[in-house]
């Protein structure tokens, strides 16, 4: 039977690794600067033990998706020092939080004209609208419909993913009135007198 045994040069030095913690982070957060030095002075690699939440890039961990992401730290030997044993650090990646921007939106009158809703998530994921006045406006996709006299009042909404946390909901108002119609007049000259065999006249 082959019996596998390891060697230590005992000529060489061990090395140790001080690699600092890295803090609790949220997605979409920047690049982190690693920081690790190694007891022989020599250089540190950094990589990634968790590839689908986390990349090391250029001395730095890149955020991809939230979950729990583990970075090891290496320090190779020299002529004088033994390898470095490992070092790893974890830290979670939490959603982030979102916000939704939706500007005010103008008075209508009551007519059935539809008109488009606009508002955008700090996320860039896709705005959900609803009419929390159903008998005033009806509201389909993105835009909506005037209904009635009173106050429409509209929800703006996203749900959020396994990145972001749900956004707070945004609402605006608007008032739909009746169509107003301008007066208008007739200008009529006064006709002059005619005899009766006169030709047709404008």
């Amino acid at each position: 039977d082959e019996v596998l045994v390891s060697v230590v040069d005992p000529d060489k030095i061990t090395q140790s690794i001080n690699f600092t913690a890295i803090p609790d982070q949220v997605y979409a957060a920047p690049a982190i600067a690693l920081q690790a030095t190694a007891a022989s002075g020599n250089a540190v690699s950094f990589s990634s033990l968790t590839p689908n939440s986390c990349a090391v890039v250029a001395q730095t961990a890149q955020i991809l998706a939230t979950g729990l992401c583990t970075i090891t730290a290496n320090a190779l030997g020299d002529r004088t020092y033994l390898p470095a044993t490992p070092v790893n650090k974890s830290f979670t990646i939490k959603a982030a939080p979102q916000t939704i921007s939706f500007a005010a939106l103008p008075n209508k009158w009551l007519e059935p004209v539809a008109f488009t809703l606009n508002a955008r998530a700090s996320s860039t994921l896709p705005v959900t609208f609803k009419s929390n006045t159903a008998s005033i406006c009806a509201v389909q996709n993105n835009s909506v419909t005037p209904l009635a006299l009173g106050t429409c009042s509209i929800i703006a909404e996203q749900a959020g993913n396994a990145n972001y946390n749900p956004a707070p909901a945004v609402t605006q108002s608007f008032s739909i009135t009746p169509i107003v119609k301008q007066t208008q007049t007739l200008v009529f000259e006064a006709l002059k007198d005619r005899n009766l065999d006169d030709s047709l006249f404008d």
